[in-house]
């Protein structure tokens, strides 16, 4: 919405600046008409670079862990350094989920009393209502910055 903004500003600038006649209206539509225009590029930048609007959230959701059909164990590989999980959250389930590292995510295996897989994600969420309207149509809500997939394997479970 804030390129629509900059847009009709540039549009009504030109009119004004080219159309109007001299007078005191005429100075005062184009000083804020150019200042609507440099605050467009301006909080379009600052958006660019530091995040203008946005802040993180960090989201935790736990599941389930399920072993595999014939036994209870977490199924593990490596695929070019990095580790692969391959895991299931219902007993019903006959796709197999997948989590990998890599750049933006993080998978560890741990010990612990109950099996459970627990993902974090810190993802940018807009501030307000104002500046989800100025950046509509970015597709920077939600937007993933890091994700960490834990899971939790009791002691009498394997490792593959």
């Amino acid at each position: 919405m804030i390129l629509v903004i900059m847009a009709m500003s540039a549009i009504a600038y030109f009119f004004v600046a080219v159309l109007a006649k001299p007078s005191p209206r005429r100075r005062v539509g184009m000083l804020v008409l150019g200042a609507l225009l440099i605050l467009s590029a301006a909080g379009i930048a600052a958006n660019d670079s530091v995040r203008f609007g946005l802040h993180e959230v960090t989201v935790v959701k736990k599941a389930p862990l399920v072993g595999t059909k014939s036994a209870e164990a977490l199924e593990t590989k490596t695929l070019n350094g990095a580790p692969v999980v391959r895991y299931r959250t219902n007993p019903l389930q006959h796709k197999v989920l997948t989590a990998a590292s890599g750049m933006t995510a993080t998978v560890a295996v741990k010990r612990g009393a109950k099996a459970a897989v627990t993902t974090t994600d810190r993802v940018l969420r807009y501030r307000n209502t104002w500046y989800a309207f100025l950046f509509a149509w970015s597709g920077q809500n939600n937007y993933r910055l890091h994700r960490t997939v834990t899971f939790t394997v009791p002691s009498d479970w394997q490792i593959n």
